[in-house]
């Protein structure tokens, strides 16, 4: 079941990413003979990554319908529970059938007299088709082709007559074929492999059902398919997400391809995406995906930021002398923060 496994960090959370330069803190340095720690402001990429767990979906439902032609049937009992997992051809369960075998010699009967009497239907059609060659063979000119348009329509009306004799034993067939397989019916089998979530209310005994009875309802797993909780409705169509945590390491790429909208009311949303897998063979647990990402931004170490009744500030060092540098903060994750304004890619600011 696992195939095309991709390595991925052992360790994934909710952490900022900085995909370029990191903001490393300079040795202490010197500003009117006072020494201080320093970090630069640089520009790079902020990602937040979220781990949340993701559940299996099953996306179609196969329901169990009882066949029974002729005769009929009690139900014994069931010999799988609600949420078990059955493969195609599993029993689900016991029955027993009641076929009135006097109906069933009479369509038998019935059989043998339409194959004897096709038989000889046949072999009577086979001597008038030989006699109206012969009398093509036999003749020329104007009555040859007379003889051969006979000929043709002759075929005609014999291959017509097969088809409506042919159809009428085919069907007397098809009905001993359906007694015949009653008589031998003692099991419900499931039709598809998935999970039960759904089965008739009998408990063990001898209740009668009918033909068309729906038995039970079968969730099946026809292609992988994963959900998990999205309340901020973050998750947009054909974004990534990697899923992890299966029985085995690895992580698989995943397409987001159903979500929630904060454009839609109330009536059409729910805090759920779904995501499929890009390969076959893809399990796992947790789901992986960017709950942030930011491109080419301003970063400072939010050690280096303070604030007053002002707002937010760096303590810039430059040229030996210190000096406030009143920003905007756009975000803070962990020990980074951008700036939408008021600060400059290389500037040296104060670590507290």
């Amino acid at each position: 079941m696992w195939r095309n496994k991709k390595n991925y960090p052992a360790k994934v959370g909710a952490a900022a990413l900085l995909t370029a330069c990191l903001l490393a803190k300079t040795v202490p340095v010197s500003a009117d003979d006072t020494a201080y720690q320093t970090a630069v402001v640089t520009r790079g990429t902020m990602t937040v990554e979220v781990n949340m767990q993701a559940e299996y979906v099953y996306v179609k439902e196969v329901p169990l319908i009882f066949s029974l032609p002729c005769g009929s049937a009690t139900f014994l009992e069931y010999v799988v529970d609600v949420g078990s997992y059955v493969m195609e051809g599993d029993v689900i369960a016991n029955i027993a059938v009641d076929v009135d075998e006097i109906a069933l010699e009479e369509i038998k009967l019935r059989l043998q007299r339409a194959e004897a009497s096709r038989d000889k239907a046949y072999a009577e059609m086979s001597k008038r088709h030989t006699a109206a060659q012969k009398a093509v063979e036999e003749s020329s000119g104007t009555q040859r082709q007379i003889a051969q348009l006979r000929l043709e329509q002759l075929e005609m009306e014999q291959e017509r007559s097969k088809r409506q004799i042919d159809t009428e034993v085919a069907q007397l067939q098809e009905e001993v074929d359906a007694y015949e397989e009653v008589v031998g019916m003692t099991q419900i089998f499931a039709p598809a492999s998935g999970r039960l979530i759904n089965r008739l209310n009998y408990s063990v005994g001898r209740t009668p059902i009918w033909d068309g009875m729906k038995i039970a309802v079968i969730e099946c797993d026809v292609e992988p398919m994963f959900s998990l909780r999205d309340p901020g409705n973050v998750m947009r169509y054909g974004m990534p997400v990697v899923l992890t945590g299966g029985y085995e390491e690895g992580a698989y790429e995943c397409k987001v391809v159903s979500c929630g909208s904060k454009y839609l009311t109330g009536n059409f949303t729910e805090e759920k995406a779904y995501f499929k897998p890009t390969e076959a063979g893809a399990w796992g647990r947790d789901a992986v995906y960017e709950n942030i990402h930011i491109d080419n931004v301003l970063l400072v170490d939010t050690a280096a930021v303070q604030n007053d009744k002002n707002g937010s500030y760096v303590v810039e060092l430059k040229d030996g002398k210190l000096s406030k540098c009143y920003f905007t903060v756009g975000k803070t994750v962990n020990n980074l923060c951008y700036a939408l304004d008021g600060l400059t890619e290389g500037m040296t600011v104060i670590v507290r």
